[in-house]
């Protein structure tokens, strides 16, 4: 579902604020939403057609335009100007167990780390260390999960990649001529981290299905498309 893509959007955007000094309001009122959005159990795209949505919890008028502008075009201005602020490297850093959005800050601040490798350099060098609110156990924490993801390097974590399974799958059910859908491969399996995220769907119209996946708006790119396989 689209919520998990918009919480996770909004809580981006309140710990870009917080690494930029922003107002701690503004923080707490998108990490609100983000947390609302999170929770939803209907999606929210039908909550902004009944006009529900703005009668939830931290959700006003501004941050249903900003989840219809989401809808649409797939982004948020607030949040790529943001981004625009920061080196490209450092939203990447707060995926790293210890590296809230103060750490992060200090670290980009006080020894100019701009992504991973510059992480990796300054706890090498025992910089790290060596700021303010980062012990040996801080620091060891955020060594271990570097190198868990450069281990997992191109992979999600099996509770990230689900919901986009489950929407893919919903999806596929709507095909007129499928039957039957079902997760397959290492989600299936529930690995600890997910490569390629595999559907099998029970039709007896290959063809149809493939160009259907493969039509789907959440499908990029066409890596393969054939009379019973499609990759995106």
């Amino acid at each position: 579902m689209v919520n998990k893509e918009l919480s996770a959007v909004f809580n981006e955007i309140a710990a870009l604020m917080e690494i930029l000094g922003e107002s701690k309001f503004r923080i707490n009122s998108y990490q609100r939403t983000a947390r609302t959005l999170k929770d939803l159990t209907k999606d929210v795209a039908q909550l902004v057609q009944t006009g529900e949505l703005e009668k939830l919890p931290g959700v006003g008028k501004a941050t249903v335009e900003k989840i219809q502008a989401y809808l649409q075009d797939g982004a948020i201005d607030t949040h790529q100007e943001l981004l625009a602020k920061v080196p490209a490297g450092l939203p990447k850093l707060l995926s790293i167990p210890g590296m809230g959005p103060k750490k992060v800050a200090l670290a980009w601040k006080e020894l100019n780390v701009e992504g991973i490798e510059d992480l990796k350099r300054v706890i090498a060098s025992g910089e790290l260390a060596g700021l303010k609110g980062m012990g040996e156990k801080s620091v060891k924490q955020i060594a271990d999960g570097i190198a868990f993801a450069e281990s997992t390097s191109g992979r999600t974590p099996l509770g990230l990649a689900w919901p986009l399974a489950d929407e893919l799958a919903a999806a596929m059910r709507n095909v007129e001529s499928v039957r039957r859908v079902e997760v397959a491969g290492s989600m299936r399996r529930g690995c600890e981290t997910i490569g390629d995220l595999d559907l099998l769907c029970e039709s007896d119209d290959g063809p149809a299905v493939v160009a259907a996946f493969t039509s789907l708006s959440k499908a990029k790119r066409v890596l393969a498309s054939g009379d019973t396989k499609g990759s995106i």
